[in-house]
């Protein structure tokens, strides 16, 4: 995705508390004398009920913070979350030992144990029951350990570590990650009108109408906007012009930009063409559409021409920037997301985000790939890096986010040969040439950054890994997307040690017409994620929301199924090219520990194992083993993030 260049915005992020105050009203008449039977009895019943509620107040002492529970709420909802002790285990749910319903993700993503244990931030040792309780204690039944244990700090080991057991059903893997997401962007499309699914222009603008009389709109300054339109799904294949827009009266002079379901393409209103114009006569790297007889602008932006629209927008508010940040954050860990790798942040988000985790109000792991104002250049002098350590692996920068080319919807991505569905010779666009890739990325590599680039047709793709060819040096490249290259070049991303950095409900969302844009041939090595680990490659797992929804486990069940939401694909319910699908291990390890490993935190988040940050999820059901169309009906119960709960209620 092309993101939008959103302007420098900073927030002062204050904290506001609740004072309770107690009243009384003298004017309240005292209570009726009573007999001295009757107060009798009342004493008594007075005395048993100080007794219950010590014996309550004791016991909740006794479990330390793990009880208290508070009730956070915004404009979303609401939503439980509570304090667990310093120490503490998980284990699955009651009903004998043996049961192993935590997935801890070792090398090969299938390892389960029957319980975890925490303390303070890391997950400090996992096992049966019995080792458990033999090591740690069970404050609720057997008390201290039985075997003596320097680990566990001794008022805890005194008396036991604390148990809590899973729900039946649920299971526990490690948070998930995100490998390819844009934060702001989402928290923007959040607040726009949504357009995904439109079967028509008309469809488009009856929903712009419907948001438009609903809000109370009117011919102001502020620009409507709205994402999702797919000309592709239409009757007629098409772009939409600026005169659709303008056709319907509430919409005409107001002005309106729509972002397509790829992030590639703007179509805008007559009331934007005017605050643009004059229009340059072309873009490199992009393409101002134009009707072919008057030669006027139509009113959609292409790629590098995008930049024309975002230069007439207007800034964005600091309230602005912190709401979308804010809805981004809350839809992710409700999700089972503990981290998100933002794919191409400008240097002013930079500063926004560095902010924001300076007053620790990072509530998951963000790590950033640095966009430059202009991709085609380098500008990482300008930019100090963001080591793991400084805001604690909540906010990190070591790697800068390249664009090679479109993306296949909207003919953008580059092709070798010219697209299949269409008569003009059309190969698609390279945002920069061919040549300028291996110098820019030696660039970055000679000054210590990962190089993660954006390539979708097997043209880019080629570009991408020539460049990397030339820079042997690179640490951990990363090609995203890589969803069209020659057998050649699939071969090329493994012996060049790249990371493919896919999204697999893009293969989903593509497949209805991806063959008719590529052809019979070029389709058998596109979206080969099977293909790419097969031949010793490494993959890491992501959405690109807000192009594809948020939820992980939409891309879990495209990966290992190739079907869309309601169970077919071009291929049947076998799934669409199902060689190429993924296994449920293969799956979560890409969304877990592989993930870390394109963002260079393997060794502290990604798994669950002594040592590492004590980062998981607790499922309703467990995603690895019920059937297939059970995956997307999967709810997220509690996501932890450094041992404590940071969405969800305690069990």
């Amino acid at each position: 995705m092309q993101a939008a260049t959103l302007r420098r915005r900073t927030a002062k992020l204050g904290k506001s508390q609740a004072k309770l105050a107690a009243s009384s009203d003298p004017s309240i008449p005292p209570p009726p004398r009573r007999s001295s039977s009757h107060l009798m009895s009342a004493r008594l019943r007075l005395i048993s009920t100080a007794v219950v509620i010590l014996v309550v107040f004791i016991a909740l002492k006794a479990q330390g913070s793990s009880s208290r529970i508070q009730k956070f709420s915004d404009e979303e909802g609401e939503w439980l979350v509570g304090k667990l002790d310093e120490s503490y285990a998980v284990c699955s749910a009651r009903g004998g030992e043996g049961i192993k319903s935590i997935w801890t993700v070792d090398q090969e993503g299938e390892e389960t144990v029957e319980c975890l244990v925490v303390k303070g931030k890391e997950v400090l040792d996992t096992g049966s029951l019995a080792h458990v309780r033999s090591r740690y204690g069970d404050l609720d039944t057997l008390g201290p350990p039985s075997s003596p244990s320097a680990q566990i700090p001794l008022s805890a080991a005194k008396a036991g570590i604390k148990i809590h057991f899973l729900p039946a059903n649920s299971a526990i893997t490690p948070g998930l990650h995100d490998s390819h997401g844009h934060i702001l962007e989402y928290g923007h499309w959040k607040s726009s009108v949504n357009l995904v699914g439109a079967s028509s222009s008309q469809d488009v603008v009856d929903r712009l109408k419907t948001f438009i009389l609903k809000q109370g709109c009117s011919h102001d300054k502020r620009w409507v906007e709205g994402m999702g339109w797919d000309q592709n799904v239409w009757e007629v294949k098409e772009f939409p012009t600026a005169a659709d827009l303008s056709a319907e009266p509430t919409l005409a002079g107001l002005p309106i930009a729509l972002t397509r379901v790829d992030g590639h393409a703007l179509w805008v209103s007559k009331a934007i063409l005017e605050l643009m114009s004059p229009l340059p006569t072309s873009i490199p790297g992009g393409e101002i559409v134009r009707d072919p007889i008057t030669g006027l602008p139509t009113g959609i932006f292409v790629d590098n021409a995008m930049n024309l629209v975002e230069a007439a927008r207007p800034s964005r508010t600091e309230a602005e920037t912190l709401g979308f940040l804010k809805k981004t954050m809350r839809e992710g860990l409700r999700r089972g997301l503990v981290g998100v790798h933002d794919a191409g942040v400008p240097p002013e988000d930079i500063e926004f985000f560095q902010k924001v985790a300076a007053s620790s109000s990072l509530p998951l792991r963000i790590y950033l790939m640095l966009a430059c104002p202009d991709r085609s250049l380098f500008c990482g002098a300008k930019q100090s890096q963001i080591p793991w350590e400084k805001y604690d692996g909540r906010l990190v920068l070591r790697s800068v986010k390249l664009v090679a080319d479109g993306a296949l919807g909207s003919w953008g991505a580059a092709m070798i040969e010219p697209y299949s569905d269409r008569s003009d010779g059309w190969k698609g666009i390279m945002l920069a040439p061919e040549e300028r890739f291996p110098p820019l990325i030696a660039d970055w590599v000679e000054a210590g950054w990962q190089v993660n680039v954006h390539a979708i047709g097997d043209r880019a793709n080629n570009a991408v890994l020539d460049g990397f060819a030339a820079s042997p040096d690179a640490v951990r490249p990363r090609l995203e997307h890589a969803q069209i290259l020659t057998p050649d070049d699939l071969q090329r991303v493994v012996d060049l040690g790249v990371i493919a950095s896919y999204q697999p409900t893009h293969a989903t969302s593509d497949m209805s017409y991806a063959e008719t844009k590529i052809g019979s041939d070029r389709i058998k090595t596109a979206y080969a994620w099977q293909t790419v680990l097969q031949k010793g490659g490494r993959i890491a797992l992501g959405s690109d929301f807000p192009i594809e929804s948020a939820d992980p486990l939409k891309g879990f069940y495209a990966a290992v199924s190739r079907l869309d939401e309601s169970g077919g694909s071009p291929h049947g319910k076998g799934g669409w090219y199902p060689d190429e699908r993924l296994t449920r291990a293969q799956t979560l390890k890409g969304m877990t520990l592989d993930a870390a490993y394109a963002s260079f935190s393997e060794n502290i988040t990604g798994s669950l194992v002594p040592g590492k940050r004590a980062d998981y999820v607790v499922w309703d059901r467990d995603i690895n083993l019920v059937a297939p169309d059970q995956i997307l009906q999967a709810k997220v119960l509690l996501t932890v993030i450094d041992g404590q709960p940071v969405f969800g209620s305690l069990w």
